[in-house]
């Protein structure tokens, strides 16, 4: 078959609409695409030092990457979210189908996947390094992360390097910690009541956030929580 290629390079363009199994790139520029879009199954949208307008709702059922880049658009993801350098979400929800990795690489450096507003996680956030320890990080800058029944957040081992997970989190799934990982000041509270937190060997969660709560026989595993300034609450 044919592989149909689009790059957009410059400059500011709309366009009604989006539907794709093919490679689509924004490498420069801004795109507004005004009415509901999708990127089917197999298809690949990369959007690297771009921004992609608010405006309709985007379904993504294949692989998105991101690479420096504001997404304004609603993101529905159903697919698999790749996050490298600096990246923006606006908006963001997800089935259980959804893979979303923040990827600091060798080759372009740390990670770090803003989401503006809290979410519900029905699948997969990874945190993870490639080719070297550089650093991965996943803030939500403001509402609550909630991961769901049957969710998990993880933070795999990957090459090294920090991890960093800056969230109001509502842990009713897995939080599973591969590699050590930190929760900062300015996250107001971990709530794990319902869910699992589950800690390899020699492996941490670090926090200074103010506040987690825990059901003791939900936190599992021969890892430990190193607390600075924090309140464990026990379920």
């Amino acid at each position: 078959g044919v592989t149909l290629g689009v790059v957009h390079s410059s400059g500011a363009t709309s366009i009604r609409s989006l539907s794709t199994d093919e490679s689509v790139t924004i490498s420069g520029g801004s795109i507004v695409i005004s009415a509901a879009s999708a990127i089917q199954d197999g298809g690949r949208l990369t959007v690297a030092n771009a921004t992609l307008g608010r405006a309709g709702q985007l379904v993504n059922r294949g692989t998105i990457d991101l690479r420096q880049a504001i997404v304004n658009a609603p993101i529905v993801n159903q697919g698999r979210i790749v996050s490298q350098s600096l990246t923006r979400i606006n908006s963001l929800s997800t089935t259980s189908t959804s893979v979303i990795e923040s990827l600091g690489t060798s080759a372009i450096g740390s990670s770090q996947l803003d989401v503006a507003s809290g979410f519900t996680n029905l699948g997969r956030i990874e945190l993870n390094t490639t080719g070297g320890a550089v650093e991965s990080h996943f803030p939500v800058l403001t509402g609550t992360l909630v991961n769901a029944a049957g969710a998990r957040i993880t933070s795999l081992g990957g090459a090294g390097g920090p991890r960093g997970l800056a969230a109001r989190i509502e842990n009713r799934g897995l939080l599973d910690v591969q590699h050590t990982v930190s929760i900062g000041s300015s996250t107001p509270l971990l709530d794990s009541t319902l869910g699992t937190i589950q800690l390899a060997a020699s492996q941490s969660i670090v926090s200074s956030s103010p506040r987690i709560v825990i059901t003791p026989n939900r936190l599992t595993g021969p890892g430990t929580l190193h607390l600075f300034g924090t309140t464990l609450e026990i379920a």
